[in-house]
């Protein structure tokens, strides 16, 4: 049986209550797990048509989150080790960078869980045809518009085509991409011009489709040092075309199609869990981003989903501080993904759920 928790949305009439909730234990369990309020009525002054009870709920619907291993099979039979990046493609099919098994999983929408490209247990950097292509520790994944997968892995991005193709993505020219060298690609995507954006602990660049880099941010990386937190960053495309990153400052950006970042909502240097409007809005570490098709993004802001409106309007709304918590509380999330039908998928401890928000 899948692990769920739920919470819902119920009136708030003193005379509704009495007629549906007999027992006081009950109402104070519902109550805790969502307020709203409604006004049924009726002419003859009885109790009206109760409306539908809007509810929200936090599944697994593949691996668990404490145990960790590699097993291809149906929903819960499955086993990850520390799934990370997750995407979808048009027909549904989720993707999952499943990072310490060195491989790319993928879930159809019948919850059959299977290998897609690599092979689990044998890290590397070889390209070729899925099964023979092999990955050092995939940490997130993407996918363009012509439907090909993203992922960004380890100190370096990988392309897998539509045919089954695994390629290394250049970075200037057909050089290797020299700027990840030393530090690890946390994020990854693509917009409609078929640049691709990539975030790493010192910067966040765009590889034009004519393998021109070009820096949209950066630090100084101290030379003896290094930097004082390997920082891990979302990065995410709307269905407008707009491209979105958790930024070096701390904030959610936009990016424009000059390459200039414009903050949307977050407080530039402050590390911190606060909902509320522009730089009110207090975040934490943004691991991975996701929009939905009305333009609100969704971060994976460590013990926390965070949504973030088109207007700046920053609220949790599952996990930590939320009335809708993840299963078992254990871990923390890494990947995040909207289906376009109001669902979320994540990854989180060795598992992967669905997030029904109301």
């Amino acid at each position: 049986m899948p692990i769920s928790t739920s919470s819902s949305s119920l009136p708030t009439a003193a005379r509704l209550r009495r007629r549906v909730i007999s027992a006081s234990a009950l109402l104070a369990l519902l109550s805790a797990c969502g307020g709203g309020s409604s006004s049924p009525s009726s002419s003859s002054g009885d109790v009206g048509v109760l409306p539908p009870v809007r509810t929200a709920s936090v599944t697994v619907i593949a691996g668990s989150p404490t145990d960790a291993g590699y097993t291809d099979g149906a929903g819960l039979s499955a086993r990850f080790q520390s799934p990370q990046g997750i995407t979808m493609d048009a027909a549904g099919n989720l993707y999952v960078a499943d990072s310490l098994n060195a491989i790319v999983r993928k879930i159809t929408s019948g919850g059959q869980v299977s290998t897609f490209a690599g092979k689990a247990g044998s890290p590397g950097a070889a390209d070729g045809i899925l099964a023979t292509a092999r990955f050092m520790e995939p940490a997130s994944i993407g996918i363009d518009a012509a439907g090909n997968l993203l992922v960004a892995d380890w100190l370096s991005a990988r392309k897998i085509t539509t045919d089954g193709i695994v390629s290394t993505i250049p970075g200037v020219g057909s050089g290797p991409m020299t700027w990840v060298r030393s530090e690890q690609v946390w994020g990854i995507a693509a917009d409609r011009a078929g640049n691709i954006y990539l975030s790493n602990s010192t910067s966040t660049r765009l590889i034009a489709p004519t393998g021109v880099t070009t820096i949209l941010e950066s630090v100084t990386r101290d030379p003896v040092f290094g930097t004082p937190d390997i920082a891990r960053r979302g990065i995410t495309v709307d269905t407008s075309g707009g491209v979105y990153v958790f930024d070096l400052q701390n904030t959610v950006s936009r990016i424009d199609t000059s390459g200039r970042l414009t903050t949307l909502a977050g407080s530039a240097g402050v590390n911190a869990a606060a909902d509320g409007t522009g730089t009110a809005a207090r975040f934490q570490q943004v691991r991975a981003l996701t929009a939905d098709s009305q333009g609100n993004l969704f971060a994976a802001d460590v013990d926390r989903v965070r949504k973030i409106t088109p207007a700046g309007v920053v609220t949790t709304v599952a996990g930590k501080g939320s009335n809708l918590p993840l299963p078992n509380d254990v871990g923390s999330l890494w990947g995040i993904v909207a289906d376009g039908k109001g669902n979320l998928y994540a990854t989180f401890g060795n598992a992967v759920v669905k997030i029904t928000l109301p």
